[in-house]
């Protein structure tokens, strides 16, 4: 039933046989924005893609990547598809155990002329491209002890490029880079040495070549410049909640979203509780507090039109950090607001934007009886502070609306009987979203 949550959610109106019960609140999505698959599977190629740390050199790093043989050592271990390899807490030299996206490239010295087969063994995925053509694949979330090889003619004396790409999930991490010279005395791929692997590496803007690959480590498997390169609609939430203490009012935070936690020590500090520094704290927070999305949907109550007129100006605004984008009516493919993009949250605020509600629409037996209209936003962050309020002015309660104030809670309603735990994609989309819902 959620999909007129997400869609052209009067349907609701056209359908329904009995006038529903609701329950204050709305339902909040949280997405990450990292998607290490997708990360493996592209070259990777935009100078706007910032690594988090780098690895080619010891001196200058205090980490290198001399070959790719990270595993935990064991006897186990050393041999050809050895299993229940993986390490605990990263990679040497990388602090960062889980949740994290690897690019190795470098140059590979040519030994002699054939056909050579090069092996991924990884925990989790991976994928090898060598002269820029992609060779082994092993991108899935796996343990190690099951490589993927494929075969690439190459010509003696030659130095061709070569990259790895690689994410870790969570629990375990390894990688492993064999290969199998022509005419190799090898039973099985070895581990490539580094006698081979060279990269250019650039101190004071003098050049000089490094033994080994460039190592770069990624937290975030995507910067996003807007909420459209998202797709949210084809994506799977991490986690939901149904809101029901908190307008949507999120002042500046770096710390994790909290919205219906509330400090039994102290009632008082209601603005602070939004923001921990724990997300176990309650289970409503945002499992991130950079690199992740949220969509909330529901319904506003706008039926406050004064007595001896037929209709009621409401207008609203956002204010955010990084993008937003407000949907309200029967339009679900266009926003009201669009406040998308890259922005601060105290030098850029959306435009005001209007929306007329009339008495004959919020009529019983009309498009939004009652005056319950369907509604979205949808918010991105990419790393450091976060904020999202959205405003109304001018409409129901001019007391309360006479200027820009946040929605009170008690405009936000959710039909009683929404399945909150309906989490798959094909529950919470229709076609009428777009060419890419539903699939």
């Amino acid at each position: 039933m959620l999909s007129f949550l997400l869609c052209a959610a009067a349907t609701f109106a056209t359908t329904a046989t009995a006038t529903p019960s609701w329950t204050q609140g709305y339902l909040a999505e949280y997405f990450h924005q990292c998607e290490p698959g997708s990360f493996v599977d592209k070259m990777m190629t935009d100078d706007s893609f910032e690594p988090e740390l780098v690895c080619e050199d010891m001196a200058t790093n205090g980490c290198d990547t001399l070959t790719l043989d990270f595993t935990n050592k064991k006897p186990g271990c050393q041999a050809w598809r050895g299993t229940e390899c993986g390490m605990e807490g990263g990679f040497p030299g990388v602090n960062m155990p889980d949740s994290f996206s690897a690019k190795y490239t470098g140059h590979l010295d040519i030994p002699t002329t054939g056909s050579y087969e090069f092996c991924l063994d990884s925990d989790d995925g991976s994928k090898i491209w060598v002269d820029g053509t992609m060779v082994a694949d092993d991108n899935s979330v796996h343990g190690m002890g099951w490589p993927e090889c494929g075969t690439i003619d190459l010509v003696a004396g030659k130095t061709v490029t070569i990259q790895i790409n690689y994410y870790e999930n969570d629990g375990l991490a390894g990688l492993r880079l064999y290969w199998r010279v022509p005419n190799s005395v090898e039973t099985d791929p070895v581990i490539i040495a580094p006698k081979y692997l060279t990269h250019s590496h650039t101190v004071d803007g003098v050049t000089s070549q490094h033994a080994g690959l460039r190592g770069e480590y990624f937290r975030q498997c995507h910067k996003h410049e807007n909420i459209a390169s998202l797709n949210l609609q084809q994506k799977q939430p991490v986690s939901h909640t149904v809101v029901k203490k908190r307008e949507i009012n999120y002042w500046y935070c770096d710390a994790f979203w909290c919205p219906d936690y509330v400090d039994p020590a102290n009632s008082d500090s209601w603005k602070e509780d939004s923001c921990q520094e724990d997300p176990t704290v309650h289970e409503s927070c945002v499992p991130y507090k950079d690199y992740f999305a949220l969509r909330l949907t529901g319904y506003i109550v706008l039926n406050g039109i004064p007595a001896g007129h037929d209709s009621m100006n409401c207008t609203f605004r956002l204010t955010s950090v990084d993008g937003a984008t407000f949907y309200l009516g029967d339009e679900m493919t266009t926003p009201l607001i669009d406040h998308d993009g890259l922005h601060d949250w105290w030098t850029d605020r959306s435009s005001e934007q209007s929306f007329v509600v009339h008495s004959r629409d919020i009529a019983l037996n009309s498009t939004w009886p009652g005056g319950y209209i369907p509604f979205r936003v949808e918010y991105f962050n990419n790393n450091d502070e976060h904020a999202l309020v959205l405003e109304m002015k001018g409409c129901h309660d001019m007391t309360t609306y006479s200027n820009f104030a946040p929605l009170r809670l008690t405009e936000f309603q959710l039909p009683a009987d929404t399945d909150i735990n309906a989490t798959n994609p094909p529950d919470r989309q229709c076609k009428a979203c777009g060419t890419s819902a539903g699939r």
